[in-house]
């Protein structure tokens, strides 16, 4: 869903549920400020929180096996990623509901589900303050280059080889060895 589409928009109705769909095209000053009073962006840690607890279910990789490949026939949900294979689909209709594919949906391990965490859309996280924006020099470095061979792009978490003013726990899978072919995201 398009935020240029909403009629009325109405920012006590940005709710994740399996009956919302993603809000896209909008910056980060118009998602801080959609969130109703009280409220705020999920904040990096929050984040990282979820993820990793995310990474610990079983319920969550499509074979049931915590660290299977998706050459293997396993990986980990990550949703709509424009890919079609084992752990994501290409965002066919409906792209909203529960009866969508269920690669959008992960379980925690109290039972709350989450829609959309992974693939779909990019994520806005809380900004409390002039140091949490990390200029580019400060940002993780690869040792690979991009798919199409040029610098830059996304590259595999396994390819980091500087972290900046980051660190290992804040940006990377619990697993080290998690990349791509286990159906975790890039950076």
């Amino acid at each position: 869903m398009d935020y240029r589409d909403i009629i009325s928009f109405d920012p006590n109705k940005v709710v994740s549920t399996a009956e919302g769909a993603p809000i896209v095209h909008i910056s980060h000053n118009q998602a801080e400020n959609a969130c109703p009073a009280g409220t705020y962006l999920i904040k990096n840690d929050e984040w990282m929180t979820i993820t990793r607890n995310a990474e610990l279910q079983s319920a969550n990789w499509i074979d049931g096996v915590m660290g299977s490949t998706i050459a293997g026939l396993g990986g980990l949900k990550r949703g709509n990623v424009g890919v079609i294979d084992g752990v994501s689909y290409d965002g066919e209709n409906p792209e909203y509901g529960t009866s969508r594919d269920e690669k959008s949906k992960i379980i925690l391990s109290n039972g709350t589900e989450i829609w959309d965490l992974s693939g779909n859309v990019w994520e806005h996280l809380r900004i409390d303050d002039a140091d949490s924006v990390i200029p580019r020099v400060n940002m993780p470095t690869l040792s690979t280059t991009a798919d199409d061979g040029t610098s830059g792009g996304w590259g595999e978490f396994t390819d980091i080889d500087g972290y900046g003013m980051l660190s290992y726990d804040i940006i990377r899978p619990l697993d080290s060895s998690y990349n791509s072919t286990h159906g975790v995201g890039r950076i």
